[in-house]
């Protein structure tokens, strides 16, 4: 009965040191909010880390009671709020401030003076917001970024997936807003993967708006870096400014990085005008970038208007930019139907999701069609093959005829017969679009 009695008390102690510190922080009386309530551990002896585990969540270490004979409650909103507004307003001093949050030692009270901070922070220079963040460590640093995050770009953190380290999600969020920013971001915090790939994307966001700006950052980088560096200029300065772009390009002395540079800006010219990038292709000679230029130039076009990418397709002279040509066009504006279908779950047929305006193929939303007849009549039962009936789409020659049996909700089936043809693919394509959103035409 001795060790509950002691414990009780000691927890009291700890929530009058608590109410205290921000007492301190706010320069007003709070009403004391427990905080803390201190129960003897359940767990037997053999399982004391487990136990431990579930008493203490936040992983603290230390204090007046043992952590694995404390459990934390969630903070009340009075104090949460009383918090948060302590860190707000020290946010005018980081050196004070940190003092301020050196004296709180519950991670939830630690979290929401950080948080207050943060939201300040976060309403001023952007520089010093970065800088400040680099003066906490781990969980605070999480605490502390996010709270950037959702101050300045509120939508990141669910658009933004592909980073592991929270400073990631911050670098992506600042990109829409602060290209700039982002780019500091990707040099002074990052790095490795992380580190390249945010500054490539910036770069070729800052070389849209400021090309001479863009090429500050690269200034000390050599050999390899320094070319692929100079590509994402180039793209980016091609998108704005096609004429500038060009003739900045020619002006490079090494041969291969010169004709690399121009298809790089070919192909940021190609992201707006396709048209104004073809004719531009006579200055790249053969190879990887002439490759890739003509697969970007074909793309682009498919994708605001697939007869203007066949007629291009039929400008080229070469056998090898034809196929390569050809192979863009079928990825980027596949033949299909131009409704979006996935194999059903069930493995009952493909399911019509999604039928565009304009269509004219007689098919319905949750449609489910259970073969597939192509006008040299072969038949496939997209119940038992759906990449056979995927690839019967495809392998049709645009404009033909299709019949197709489709199940309705009710079990009923009927005929439809319909044409496949060419439509632009959603995102570059979907792996059962069949031509993905589509546009009846």
């Amino acid at each position: 009965m001795q060790k509950p009695m002691f414990i009780l008390v000691a927890g009291a102690a700890v929530a009058v040191v608590a109410a205290a510190a921000v007492f301190v922080f706010t320069g007003s009386p709070v009403v004391p909010v427990p905080e803390k309530e201190v129960v003897k551990a359940a767990a037997p002896q053999s399982a004391t880390s487990q136990g431990s585990v579930a008493a203490n969540p936040f992983n603290i270490t230390g204090g007046v009671a043992a952590a694995s004979e404390t459990k934390l409650r969630p903070m009340s909103f009075e104090r949460r709020q009383s918090v948060e507004r302590a860190g707000f307003d020290a946010a005018d001093d980081l050196d004070k401030a940190l003092g301020q949050l050196a004296e709180i030692t519950a991670p939830n009270e630690r979290a929401a003076f950080i948080r207050g901070l943060f939201e300040h922070l976060a309403t001023g220079d952007r520089k010093a917001a970065m800088a400040a963040l680099n003066k906490f460590k781990d969980n605070d640093r999480a605490t502390a970024a996010t709270s950037l995050i959702d101050a300045w770009q509120p939508d990141a953190r669910s658009r933004f997936q592909r980073d592991g380290r929270i400073e990631g999600f911050l670098g992506y969020a600042l990109l829409d807003k602060d290209p700039a920013l982002a780019a500091d971001w990707a040099q002074q915090v990052l790095t490795g993967d992380a580190s390249r790939e945010l500054m490539n994307r910036a770069i070729t966001d800052i070389a849209k708006q400021n090309p001479q700006a863009a090429l500050e950052y690269g200034k000390d980088l050599t050999g390899k870096e320094r070319a692929d560096f100079l590509r994402r200029v180039a793209t980016g300065w091609g998108q704005s400014n096609a004429e500038d772009a060009l003739a900045w390009a020619g002006k490079e002395t090494d041969p291969a990085l010169r004709a690399s540079l121009t298809a790089s800006a070919v192909r940021g010219i190609a992201e707006k005008d396709p048209a104004a990038a073809a004719k531009h292709l006579t200055d790249i000679p053969a190879g990887d970038d002439r490759t890739r230029t003509i697969q970007s130039i074909t793309e682009k076009w498919a994708g605001k208007d697939v007869a203007a990418a066949e007629a291009f397709i039929g400008t080229l002279t070469d056998a090898t930019d034809q196929q390569t040509a050809q192979s863009a066009l079928d990825q980027a504006a596949p033949v299909g139907l131009g409704v979006q279908i996935r194999p059903s779950r069930d493995g009952s047929g493909l399911v019509v999701q999604d039928v565009p305006d304009g269509s004219n193929t007689g098919l319905k939303t949750n449609d489910r069609i259970v073969a597939i007849t192509r006008a040299d009549g072969q038949t496939v039962d997209t119940t038992k093959d759906p990449r056979a009936a995927f690839g019967a789409l495809r392998g049709s020659q645009p404009g033909s005829a299709v019949t197709l049996t489709v199940a309705s909700d009710n079990g009923a089936t009927r005929t439809v017969n319909t044409v496949v043809d060419r439509y632009p693919s959603p995102n570059g394509g979907s792996r059962f679009g069949f031509g993905g959103g589509g546009r009846g035409r």
